[in-house]
């Protein structure tokens, strides 16, 4: 299927013809047409004609898994994902997929070969590296399996270890005052509104005067910095649709708010009106809390603090709607720091005896 047979040519009123017979993908002998001024021109447009037919991948059980990867990168390209998951999924492809196995076969990745490359990957670079990766040679041999390349998925069968879990950091309400007391300009200003919103750095930063109703102390979540391979640095969406709400502020966040210049569209742009790129910010942050008692502490901290704390006094659910989650788990499992002791619950205890 997908291939023509022999390609007859003839002359005709001063014009060539070329005839083929094609044979579909539904399996359909169909008879092809072309003309032109020459027969070359007239060979080569019913060649054109006949690339309807071809079959969907010219891949087979011998191609290397680097020919698959790039077969499997074209059509990724085409599913409208977001281009911060695109880059890393081609990072993914390139820097560990390809540089490790990419010169063996289709036919020769078996279940062990996949289990033995990504316990390795694990061990060499972490976790997170080895989920990465099969999480593309998943799509990548389901989608050899839907081309009839292979029969099953080698890497169905895959497991990796339980990596342990990291505990959840924040910040104490007791830390926050001598915290803000080493930061200053317009990192304290967006520490200040991080702490009233629990948005992300990419989030405060995308701000713009008019995301921000004055009359009601809120603001609307309607876009992120990010920087990506295709794009560079620019305001694209937020995460998650659930982060695209309003939120209500408290006064210590809309103070410096309504204090700062508007100069610009944005409300924290660079010296230039630009785009302030959170990893420039945290720059900044470490270089104001070099020496301190905070100089290990990360931004990321500060929306953990505030669903700790609204989970404390509101619960779980309060805190996750906050922080513009889709579900509670989510904000329980990574974002809300574990007590350090249990509730005192001695006295309804002591009714036992």
């Amino acid at each position: 299927m997908g291939t023509h047979g022999v390609i007859s040519t003839r002359k005709r009123n001063r014009r060539w013809e070329a005839r083929t017979t094609v044979r579909t993908a539904s399996g359909e002998y169909v008879r092809k047409y072309a003309s032109g001024g020459s027969k070359t021109e007239a060979v080569n447009l019913l060649l054109e004609r006949v690339q309807d037919a071809a079959p969907l991948t010219d891949l087979n059980r011998r191609s290397s898994i680097q020919s698959l990867g790039e077969q499997w990168r074209l059509n990724m390209l085409t599913k409208g994902l977001a281009p911060r998951t695109v880059d890393r999924y081609e990072w993914t492809l390139e820097k560990h997929i390809n540089h490790y196995i990419g010169r063996l076969t289709i036919e020769e990745l078996t279940t062990s070969r996949a289990q033995s490359f990504l316990v390795m990957l694990q061990d060499k670079h972490g976790a997170g590296v080895a989920k990465g990766a099969r999480t593309v040679l998943l799509q990548m041999f389901t989608m050899a399996v839907q081309d009839d390349i292979v029969q099953r998925n080698p890497v169905q069968d895959t497991t990796l270890r339980r990596a342990d879990r990291k505990e959840v950091e924040s910040f104490t309400a007791e830390q926050i005052p001598t915290l803000r007391k080493n930061l200053n300009g317009d990192v304290l200003d967006v520490f200040d509104v991080m702490l009233g919103t629990g948005l992300r750095i990419s989030e405060v930063l995308a701000i713009r005067w008019e995301d921000i109703d004055f009359s009601q102390n809120r603001l609307q979540v309607t876009g992120a910095v990010k920087r990506t391979k295709r794009e560079g640095l620019h305001r694209g969406a937020p995460k998650s649709l659930g982060s695209m709400q309003w939120l209500y502020l408290p006064d210590f966040s809309m103070h410096p708010l309504r204090e700062r210049e508007r100069w610009c569209e944005l409300v924290f742009p660079t010296s230039t009106g630009g785009l302030w790129e959170p990893t420039n910010f945290r720059k900044q942050w470490r270089k104001q809390l070099a020496g301190t008692a905070y100089a290990s502490a990360h931004p990321h901290m500060v929306r953990s603090t505030v669903a700790t704390i609204l989970a404390q006094s509101e619960g779980t659910l309060a805190a996750s709607k906050q922080l513009g989650h889709s579900s509670e788990s989510i904000t329980a499992k990574h974002y809300i720091a574990r007590p350090d002791e249990a509730p005192n619950l001695s006295q309804i205890l002591n009714r036992l005896l």
